[in-house]
């Protein structure tokens, strides 16, 4: 896993690329916005209501989507997990 973008504070900023590699070695790219850490839901992500949850399609396969339920979708996940030292 690995996520790319600006950082303010300790929380994502702008667009960001989150970057996934299963088991045999393929990797899925996702890119959206992000506001104080939380994933900004516009028009390129789809709403289930039957499963209350928004998907994104993955740009490089289209048969891999990064999902996010209801809950999840308004929380600031989007965060730095490193310790830094100053």
């Amino acid at each position: 896993m690995c996520r790319r973008g600006q950082f303010s504070g300790n929380l994502m900023e702008g667009r960001i690329a989150y970057i996934t590699t299963n088991e045999k070695g393929e990797e899925s790219l996702w890119e959206f916005d992000v506001e104080a850490g939380v994933t900004v839901l516009d028009d390129s992500w789809t709403y289930l209501s039957s499963l209350e949850e928004y998907q994104l399609i993955s740009v490089d396969n289209d048969h891999h989507a990064y999902v996010l339920g209801e809950d999840q979708a308004r929380q600031p996940m989007w965060a730095n997990t490193l310790l830094w030292d100053e």
